[in-house]
């Protein structure tokens, strides 16, 4: 399945590779100041919450506008911060399980961003029982050899096609239902390109190029959104709030027909006692 952008025209080819050169450099530029500036967490909103994690080297700050556009659709979204993101992915899954049980984050939707969902994968059933949905966002499912760039870092090594975490994370993620990978037409930072794909029928490719469109760019931002809100519209929590208002207010009204009938009876039995008997009394 192929995404094209609707709400606006495609760019041309070369305009695509210099805006993926321009979200990298941000990307890089916004690493030391997303040690110590975090984008605060949106709490409050009608629609499923949206838990997005970065990948290596990933900060929140460059995720500001991903986070903004789901905030205007209505949703609480938490960008996670987990410290350096070139250290242990197992380690990661767990930080990323006791964030969402520190916040009570349930029934969500997930977007891993790269090596983001690698670490989403790393989740116990803990962490794993509490998404609704996650997407794997040109994430590195089957390994990437330009891990070898960075072969000092425990993260780089464990992306390595033939690392022991891959061939785990290759069992796994085929035992899963509630997966969708979505990745780029074409993907840099990949390499071979189909380490991206599960090759499920529900695969999505965006028809645009860059490893970072997918999160920071524009289209790659309004193909995300909307496989979101298609994933939301199956079963709206709006309708699931309603309803279960409308039960509990049925089950008040009941409660309160059930409690009166009870305090008249209650009434009626206590004046019964207070009468006093009329027949077989004689006048004088």
């Amino acid at each position: 399945m192929t995404y094209i952008p609707e709400e606006r025209d495609q760019s041309h080819w070369a305009v695509q590779i210099l805006r993926e050169l321009w979200f990298t450099l941000l990307y890089m530029l916004l690493y030391l100041p997303g040690l110590l500036i975090k984008l605060p967490h949106r709490t409050e909103g009608q629609l499923r919450p949206v838990v997005i994690v970065p990948g290596f080297l990933g900060q929140t700050l460059p995720f500001w506008r991903l986070r903004s556009a789901f905030i205007k659709a209505g949703h609480p979204v938490y960008v996670v911060p987990l410290g350096f993101q070139v250290g242990n992915i197992y380690k990661k899954g767990k930080q990323l399980e006791s964030f969402l049980e520190k916040n009570k984050i349930d029934d969500c939707y997930m977007i891993g961003h790269s090596m983001g969902g690698l670490i989403a994968l790393a989740m116990s059933y803990r962490g794993r029982d509490r998404v609704r949905k996650l997407y794997l966002v040109n994430t590195p499912l089957k390994g990437t050899l330009t891990a070898l760039a960075v072969p000092f870092t425990i993260a780089g090594l464990q992306m390595l096609p033939f690392s022991p975490v891959i061939r785990s994370m290759s069992q796994k993620f085929n035992t899963f239902s509630n997966l969708q990978t979505v990745f780029a037409k074409f993907d840099q930072a990949i390499v071979p390109r189909q380490n991206l794909r599960m090759g499920r029928f529900d695969d999505v490719m965006f028809a645009e190029i860059g490893h970072l469109n997918l999160g920071m760019g524009s289209a790659g931002i309004e193909c995300l959104r909307e496989l979101v809100r298609m994933e939301e519209n199956k079963d709206p929590l709006v309708k699931a709030k309603k309803a279960s208002t409308i039960q509990e207010k049925s089950a008040v009204a009941i409660t309160k027909v059930v409690k009166t009938g009870i305090n008249r009876k209650a009434a009626g039995t206590q004046k019964a006692k207070g009468r006093r008997p009329t027949v077989g009394l004689k006048r004088k």
